[in-house]
Order: structure tokens, then C-alpha cells, then sequence
């Protein structure tokens, strides 16, 4: 499971997912795939299930939703992506790698790789 922040400039219900273009050719989607373990089912939600207008909406992070979809999506591992990912599962007692949100303008190719790699090793 991938945790980011929130959507913006999309329909209220918004869930990202590889299957909707939308996700798929967004800068966040493409960097995103990258830090991702081959021929793993990957669900992603947001920190926030509230979808803001432009890019600069912020919600802060509601640790009682990201819990139901943990309870209802039973993840082995989930990644966390940016400070309110990070946030809403501070208190979670499962496996789980953080990294910068795939939109951070300073996140490297060697970020990436590195959260890859402590994914494989946590599946």
C-alpha cells in the first residue's frame, strides 16, 4: 500500500491508481513507479481522502481513514510518502518504509532506488 498526501484538480473520491490515466501520467505517478517492487498488487490512497483544487492544497493527514483502508485493504507493507503519509501512520505497529513525497523537486534517482530495495526486502 502507498500512502501520499492528497489529490487535487480531480473529482471528490478520488483514488489514485495505475489503472486511471490520470494517475498514470502525472509527475507523482511516474516518479512514484520507480520506488515501486515489480509484480506486487500496489493500492494507493491519500492521507487525506479530501481532494483540493490546485497543487499548493494541503489537508492535514486523518489517521482514522488510513486506518480503515489498512483494515480493509490488509497491505504486508506500506509506504508512506511525505510528511502527512508519514503522519497518519506514526502510531502503526506493521512493516513500512517512508520516503519523500515523489513529487519533492530534491528527491533523487538514489532515493528511489533505496526505498525499491527496502520494499523487496520487507516482502
Amino acid at each position: 500500500m502507498v500512502i501520499l498526501q492528497n489529490a487535487y484538480g480531480v473529482e471528490q473520491g478520488y483514488i489514485p491508481s495505475y489503472d486511471k490515466p490520470s494517475f498514470r501520467n502525472c509527475h507523482t505517478g511516474r516518479r512514484l513507479k520507480h520506488a515501486l517492487p515489480d509484480n506486487v498488487n500496489i493500492h494507493i490512497i491519500n492521507a487525506n481522502p479530501d481532494v483540493g483544487i490546485t497543487a499548493t492544497s494541503n489537508f492535514p493527514p486523518d489517521p482514522a481513514y488510513v486506518m480503515s483502508k489498512i483494515k480493509e485493504l490488509k497491505p504486508d507493507v506500506i509506504l508512506a510518502c511525505g510528511h502527512n503519509a508519514k503522519e497518519a501512520i506514526k502510531d502503526i505497529d506493521m512493516p513500512f518504509v517512508t520516503m519523500p513525497h515523489p513529487a519533492y523537486r530534491a528527491l533523487t534517482n538514489q532515493t528511489l532506488y533505496d526505498t525499491k530495495e527496502k520494499l523487496n526486502a520487507l516482502l
